[in-house]
């Protein structure tokens, strides 16, 4: 009986498992293909071009009181005015609320059926998250009597439609933004809160992300993973980023954000994967990585983020306004 044990621990708990952790997703990690494990730039905009980008939101004009004033008072009432959408799994009316499927006449064709989700974000026509609805839905046709239902993604498209996604998009199931979203139009990024730094220190989406100070010419990098694999992707965007704002005083920054979703690790492996995370993160970086344990499928779902098997960029404004992702 205690041979049965110490191999199920073994098996859960590697003997380098606290040496290799990177992020605290490494227990899904996957094994590493040529296809998967490369970031081949966006034919429109490369991690240069990004720079270019962030250079402009800190070279912009700056904003008088009253505009500013202005758009907070124009995004609140548009805010308002937005019709709910229940995201929850099981509420009874899920049925009625998507009752026809979308077109596909664009790249986001159901912004205005669901206005939660960000409208500039660009999806890639050949990803399986295109047609994704909220709560991982999508429609499926039975082949015999071209009936269209509403089931999981899963059920739809197999287990590993992630990595299937992937493939056919050549690892970009979200196209990148061929310039900044225009100030007018840009939306806050989705709340979420209780995110942890690994200082230890509690923040919250989109407050920590706005600036009192020179807000209309500053701005963060936002890079968010949920699995390993998608960590590994990251630096071929940040080490740029780094290079050309961070070795010197300017007023942009970066956040880096690790996701792990599931009880499991909430419950029971939170404190083993933070330690091992302190240990492999430079002490200096420790104020700009940011945790988050729990489910954000509602708040991934407003980003067009359903693919977690790679890794995201944003680019945010000083306003914690979305310019470019």
């Amino acid at each position: 009986m205690f041979r049965t044990s110490k191999i199920r621990i073994t098996r859960l708990f590697p003997t380098n498992a606290v040496s290799s952790i990177t992020n605290p997703n490494i227990y899904n990690k996957i094994p590493t293909t040529p296809t998967l494990m490369s970031l081949p730039p966006s034919t429109a905009t490369t991690a240069s071009s990004l720079c270019n980008l962030a250079n402009d939101i800190l070279t912009s004009p700056h904003y008088t009181r009253e505009l500013i004033h202005r758009h907070f008072t124009t995004t609140n009432t548009t805010t308002t005015r937005r019709r709910r959408i229940d995201y929850s799994p099981i509420h009874s009316q899920r049925q009625d609320s998507f009752s026809t499927a979308p077109s596909s006449s664009s790249d986001n064709d159901d912004d205005e059926d669901y206005p939660e989700r960000n409208a500039s974000i660009r999806m890639n026509p050949k990803s399986i998250s295109r047609d994704i609805l909220p709560g991982n839905l999508t429609y499926k046709i039975d082949l015999r009597t071209e009936e269209r239902r509403l089931v999981h993604v899963d059920r739809a498209h197999g287990h590993f439609w992630m990595l299937k996604e992937l493939r056919d998009t050549n690892d970009k199931p979200i196209l990148a933004n061929d310039s900044l979203i225009p100030a007018e139009s840009a939306q806050l990024i989705p709340p979420l809160r209780d995110l942890t730094r690994l200082t230890g220190q509690t923040v919250h989406f989109p407050d920590c992300l706005i600036r009192d100070a020179d807000a209309a010419k500053s701005c963060t990098l936002v890079t968010i993973s949920y699995k390993d694999y998608g960590f590994k992707l990251l630096p071929s965007w940040i080490d740029p980023f780094t290079a050309a704002f961070l070795q010197k005083p300017s007023n942009a920054s970066l956040l880096q954000v690790a996701v792990t979703e599931g009880g499991m690790f909430r419950n029971l492996l939170k404190p083993l994967v933070l330690r091992g995370m302190k240990g492999n993160t430079p002490t200096e970086q420790h104020d700009s990585f940011l945790t988050y344990f729990g489910d954000t499928e509602d708040w991934r779902d407003r980003l067009r983020m359903h693919n977690t098997m790679t890794g995201y960029v944003i680019l945010v404004d000083g306003f914690g306004r979305v310019r470019w992702m």
